[in-house]
């Protein structure tokens, strides 16, 4: 009775915040937190959860996994895909799972997510792991774009070199 009352409160919490995040946790909740932010947009922690989040628990940590709003098995078809949205959200974990500070393990688009938040919320975070992860988004589109520009021009390819000129021009345009 008590475990059924729990999980209605729980359900209901997130549904009255606004959220309704897929949360699981491994390990001991006394161990150092250890939060998983996955890939994306459109990712989710499966992956994560089936090959690391219980080695890592094993090793003496607690770790957090979780979908971000509107993503994998978090659905909300209200969710706006900001920065802001994620960071709410963290913050959410934050207070649900009574942390002061925790370890961020962000994942390509999720290491974006986790060094935005860790630079608004340094208090909150004890390190900043990257996997895969892309520091800035503009520099690394810049990067692609200007490789691919040194290829097509040494392959002479003119359809390619219009189309970058073309993208180009609408960074330009709109930043």
């Amino acid at each position: 009775m008590r475990l059924l009352f729990f999980t209605f409160i729980l359900t209901f919490s997130l549904f009255a915040n606004g959220q309704n995040l897929y949360i699981n946790t491994y390990g001991n909740e006394k161990n150092t937190p250890i939060i998983f932010i996955h890939d994306g947009p459109s990712g989710n922690a499966t992956l994560f959860e089936g090959t690391t989040a219980q080695t890592l628990a094993d090793k003496g940590f607690y770790v957090i996994a979780y979908d971000r709003r509107g993503e994998g098995r978090s659905s909300d078809p209200n969710a706006k895909f900001t920065y802001e949205e994620a960071f709410q959200d963290l913050n959410f974990i934050y207070t649900r799972y009574h942390l002061k500070k925790a370890i961020l393990l962000g994942h390509s688009f999720g290491g974006l997510v986790a060094t935005l938040y860790t630079n608004k919320y340094p208090q909150h975070v004890s390190s900043l792991v990257l996997a895969g992860a892309l520091f800035s988004q503009q520099e690394t589109y810049d990067h692609i774009l200007n490789s691919v520009s040194k290829i097509a021009t040494s392959q002479g390819d003119s359809m390619q070199l219009i189309k970058i000129k073309a993208i180009k021009k609408t960074k330009e345009k709109y930043g």
